[in-house]
């Protein structure tokens, strides 16, 4: 690459040199790796406004894992769930008008401002805080957004969230290493099982084998889960935790449809289309890699996969499968 060398006064050819920094962020520092553009001339370091924000970003991104704060690409999925623009969503909330575009363009919100964001992903959150800012957003608008909300969610939307937050609190709302540093989304949980059971013929055992290559692959390239869940080792492989409960909820909520087929067991059918939208583009890479290789695999060979890692090996039956066997994993 070509960029401006201070010391040499010159435009220069500039290598790129891959290092581990100490980067802070607020009280913390965190080890970072790097790419630092160096003068081929006069090996100076040079500096490249887009090296040091991905960089600094980095560094965000391992704050925002250990402390549990939600991440740009989470604050748009949620705005676009409702149909909001950044300043739409501000004045929902009653904040300032830039607040949400500084947040998604990878500022780390407040703790009070991450923790009201977590909530907007629950339709009763949503139009609680729409009532609030009635007045801010216009009558029009607020009688829009009621109805996009009960257009994103079913008409059992009340029941369906309190079977979810129940879910969540057996599951585990922890964004910790045993769910891939995410926490628990159901939302993104059914959107990767709808697309999951379009793009490949799935018995629920196979189903539930896609769904755990997929969160560890993710784990494995981008250091964080797609759906959040925890996984349990059971004879027959890796399995959701709670995973008799999810399928139960994924059918209620519409979104997948469970037939039984003679001889070969529960086929699990998409239900609705699925909103890629609310993936990031490393996410879609993750789970078109996954279908690409197993897709089309039988539910015999893709158990027999799943027995060859050692994060099964390695864990005993019934119990949680960490992510950290992720770098492990050969099968996909």
């Amino acid at each position: 690459m070509k960029a401006f060398c201070l010391d040499c006064g010159n435009e220069v050819a500039a290598q790129i040199e891959c290092r581990n920094e100490l980067i802070p962020v607020k009280n913390e520092e965190y080890h970072v790796p790097v790419s630092v553009p160096v003068c081929s001339v006069c090996d100076a370091e040079i500096f490249v406004e887009e090296f040091e924000e991905d960089a600094i970003q980095r560094a965000y991104d391992l704050y925002r894992q250990e402390h549990d704060l939600i991440f740009p690409n989470e604050i748009r999925e949620i705005r676009e769930l409702y149909g909001l623009t950044q300043s739409g969503l501000s004045r929902v909330l009653g904040w300032g008008e830039v607040t949400i575009t500084r947040y998604e363009n990878g500022s780390l919100p407040s703790q009070a401002h991450n923790d009201i964001l977590m909530l907007l992903r629950k339709p009763s959150a949503m139009l609680e805080f729409l009532k609030r800012g009635k007045n801010r957003v216009g009558t029009d608008e607020y009688t829009r957004l009621c109805r996009r909300v009960r257009e994103v969610f079913p008409e059992n939307a009340a029941n369906l969230e309190r079977e979810v937050i129940r879910l969540e609190g057996v599951v585990g709302r922890e964004a910790d290493i045993f769910h891939g540093y995410r926490r628990f989304d159901f939302y993104r949980l059914a959107n990767l099982a709808v697309y999951i059971a379009d793009r490949a013929i799935c018995y629920k055992v196979k189903f539930m084998k896609l769904l755990w290559f997929t969160d560890f692959l993710a784990y494995k390239q981008i250091r964080r889960s797609i759906s959040g869940l925890s996984y349990v080792a059971l004879p027959m492989g890796p399995v959701p935790d709670e995973y008799r409960w999810i399928m139960s909820l994924l059918e209620e909520a519409g979104w997948v449809t469970v037939e039984p087929v003679f001889q070969f067991g529960e086929r699990v059918l998409p239900a609705r289309e699925a909103n890629l939208d609310i993936f990031a583009d490393e996410e879609k890479r993750v789970l078109e890699s996954v279908l690409k290789k197993l897709g089309n695999a039988s539910t015999e060979r893709i158990v027999q996969l799943s027995h060859t890692e050692e994060a099964w090996h390695r864990t005993d039956r019934g119990e949680r499968i960490s992510y950290t066997f992720a770098k492990d994993i050969t099968s996909v």
